[in-house]
């Protein structure tokens, strides 16, 4: 299986600045595919280790691991090149007489009987940049949204699930989430009043989410980021994003920028 196939999930990660940072996104949101493993970023001396770490249920499934190791390594290979090659591959099952069919298929050395699927990367690779953004960036709204929705039994979180999809795609309108829904605009508003919130409330917090992400994430300018939500021109986002947080979004992203270069400086 190549690492493509997760769909939005992939491209959130993918999009990240860095492999560093697209790590971290992946670390962030496995909760929406799996809660039987971790993705852990550990160092041994000047490699980096990017391990994904299974529970009981899988712990000896070598197919698993055969099937897994695989994507990993395409993760990787989309901010580093598909011709980059890791120092070595970590599975977590001894080697045995069959062992000779994944070595060859592997680009690298395996270690065998590890605590961990794994790929070793010298540790300056983290800082590679990776391919951008998309022209209509993915956040993390989007990738709880899409995935978690299938799921959700509660009426709220599948409207707001619903809403931050469409406001991808540049909608806003009651009745495109009314007919997603499968009931009348009022019988929506009549789900949304149980709550104590009615549809411009909603609409609110699923801009404001989104606009914070895109603040915080891209390098999209304030228009950009106030047409993708819908706003015909900067004037009018600006004066809604400073009321839904108390500052302008300009303010915002250089308080982020400034925390963010902080933290690195300290790290």
């Amino acid at each position: 299986m190549r690492f493509h196939t997760f769909g939005l999930w992939v491209q959130y990660c993918t999009q990240a600045p860095t492999l560093s940072e697209g790590m971290s996104r992946a670390r962030k949101t496995l909760q929406f595919h799996q809660n039987f493993a971790d993705f852990s970023l550990e160092r041994e001396g000047n490699y980096a280790l990017w391990r994904y770490r299974p529970r009981v249920r899988f712990e000896k499934n070598i197919q698993h691991a055969d099937h897994l190791v695989f994507p990993l390594l395409h993760s990787i290979q989309a901010f580093l090149g598909i011709s980059w090659r890791p120092a070595w591959f970590e599975l977590n099952y001894p080697r045995d007489a069959e062992a000779h069919v994944i070595e060859e298929a592997l680009p690298a050395p395996v270690r065998f009987g590890q605590n961990a699927i794994g790929v070793a990367l010298p540790l300056a690779c983290l800082y590679q940049k990776g391919p951008g953004a998309l022209r209509n960036p993915i956040t993390f709204q989007d990738v709880q949204a899409t995935e978690t929705l299938p799921y959700l039994q509660d009426p709220l979180r599948t409207i707001m699930a619903m809403a931050t999809l469409r406001l991808r795609d540049g909608k806003t309108d009651i009745d495109g989430i009314a007919h997603m829904v499968g009931v009348g605009v009022r019988t929506l508003q009549r789900y949304l009043g149980v709550d104590g919130m009615n549809y411009r409330d909603l609409l609110a917090l699923v801009r404001s989410r989104r606009a914070t992400e895109l603040l915080r994430d891209t390098d999209m300018t304030i228009t950009e980021i106030a047409l993708s939500l819908g706003y015909s021109e900067h004037a009018n986002f600006t004066r809604a994003f400073t009321r839904w947080t108390g500052r302008p979004p300009l303010s915002y992203r250089r308080e982020v920028q400034q925390r963010t270069h902080a933290s690195v400086i300290q790290a």
